[in-house]
């Protein structure tokens, strides 16, 4: 069968016609892995040629100027031209163009800067707000597990574009790692970039300051549980030291009140707080 339909693939298309081959025999045999070079090895073939632009590197900067970054470029254009999410006062949240999962965003300063330290406080803050807030909109809307966070300064950490810092919010779910992305270095991805970048713009002002917890999880502790935990550690710390001493210490220890050596203190400090 190979043999033959390599054979009636050799004619050309008039003379398959002349010999009475239907358009549908026609498609078939110009489909048909057996009319090209190779031999057949029992596996399929996801073909993802979208992926020759990161392949080849394309809109990665030539050079470390903000001229050709692709972070400097995204905010000159309309959002949905370039699956901007949301727009701050220093930072800005964009849609990866090569995800690791559906809903995977990056949180970029405007300014062109490598480093995390080179934020200023003010910057630095905003970063940290936004990139809180990705995190509630991403779990709001796609419901996942969990979420891998974080940021590579410098190329050979791992950064794509070194030379504007970035910061990752990828969403996770039970089961989304598979054989794909080893395998085939090919990552089955369920939504379009652009409905991703709609809803979670739509939701981002929906969402700001909601509780979110990921499920299954404790409810954080308290500023005032963390006080009276780390109080009495200390308090326990100095009843092993001062075995008459009890553990009467704890509440004023707590509020950093005691008249202990160890708890000494200057208003805004904690005695678990140590040089």
């Amino acid at each position: 069968m190979a043999e033959q339909l390599w054979n009636e693939a050799q004619l050309g298309e008039a003379q398959q016609r002349e010999a009475g081959f239907s358009e549908a025999q026609l498609g078939e045999i110009s489909e048909s892995f057996e009319c090209f070079g190779g031999a057949p090895d029992g596996f399929e073939r996801l073909w993802t040629p979208h992926r020759q632009a990161y392949i080849a590197g394309e809109s990665r900067p030539l050079h470390a100027h903000a001229s050709d970054c692709p972070f400097c470029i995204a905010p000159l254009y309309p959002d949905q031209e370039k699956n901007v999410v949301y727009r701050g006062k220093h930072v800005y949240v964009l849609m990866n163009l090569f995800p690791y999962n559906s809903g995977h965003l990056l949180v970029c300063p405007y300014r062109h800067m490598p480093n995390y330290i080179n934020l200023t406080d003010e910057e630095r803050n905003e970063f940290a707000q936004v990139t809180a807030q990705a995190v509630r909109v991403l779990g709001h809307v796609s419901g996942c597990k969990g979420f891998n966070m974080g940021m590579n300064n410098g190329q050979v950490a791992g950064a794509g574009i070194a030379a504007h810092l970035h910061q990752h919010v990828v969403p996770r779910w039970s089961g989304d790692a598979n054989f794909f992305p080893i395998i085939a270095q090919t990552k089955a991805l369920p939504q379009l970039l652009g409905q991703a970048r709609d809803q979670l713009a739509e939701a981002w002002e929906k969402y700001k300051d909601e509780p979110y917890s990921l499920p299954g999880q404790l409810e954080p502790e308290t500023v005032e549980q963390m006080h009276e935990r780390l109080g009495q550690g200390i308090a326990d710390e100095e009843s092993a030291q001062h075995p008459g001493a009890g553990r009467a210490a704890t509440a004023s220890i707590a509020t950093g009140q005691n008249d202990s050596p160890s708890a000494q203190t200057t208003p805004d400090q904690r005695p678990w707080v140590r040089s």
